[in-house]
């Protein structure tokens, strides 16, 4: 490895570790070994906040990945990023699209899901849908573990994910983004759809 990225991932790691500490979370220094992580109890649930690469269309694409799994009984599933956007993280759920009402989201966000109601009344949520809104490039899904992009889970456990095209160095942004998932988790488990434990 060279000087120039030595400095670079050292820089990184510190960053990590700072944001591991204010989030109570625990920095895993994988040494070079793939990617670095941080992983936070949030409630019952762990939370990852990692970078993952995998084949794009004409190149490796990297993303930084905030994900947790859960027990999500009632089988919600929804998708929601950009309009206009090439979806480099898959096919469409090939459930209905739906629009929440608000004009500004709509004109944003293609949404789907397969149970309108719960998907509105997640998106209710008007500080959910603020943060969401500052975020020019984000995938924001709630996938079964059968997706090809997900970690095998026993069954019945289906992961909540956010990822961002690119690595975000910004440990504010970061933090955001942890708040997007965890606001949106709890909103899950308020309403029964994600039940503990959390599995292992």
């Amino acid at each position: 490895m060279s000087g120039q990225k030595k400095n670079f991932k050292h820089h990184e790691d510190e960053m990590w570790d700072r944001l591991s500490q204010e989030l109570g979370g625990e920095f895993v220094d994988r040494k070079g070994w793939r990617f670095d992580k941080i992983k936070i109890k949030e409630g019952e649930w762990t939370i990852t906040i990692d970078l993952h690469s995998h084949a794009g269309y004409k190149s490796q694409a990297l993303f930084t990945r905030i994900r947790v799994p859960f027990a999500n009984e009632e089988g919600l599933h929804f998708k929601i990023f950009r309009q206009g956007m090439l979806d480099t993280l898959g096919a469409k759920l090939g459930v209905q699209d739906i629009q929440i009402g608000i004009e500004e989201f709509d004109k944003a966000f293609m949404i789907q899901g397969d149970d309108e109601a719960k998907v509105k009344e997640l998106l209710s949520d008007p500080e959910l849908r603020a943060d969401i809104l500052t975020e020019p490039k984000i995938h924001l899904t709630l996938r079964d573990s059968g997706d090809w992009l997900s970690e095998e889970f026993p069954d019945g456990i289906d992961e909540l994910a956010l990822e961002i095209e690119n690595e975000v160095t910004d440990k504010q942004r970061l933090k955001k983004l942890y708040d997007i998932v965890a606001r949106t988790l709890h909103h899950l488990c308020h309403h029964d759809g994600a039940y503990e434990p959390q599995p292992d």
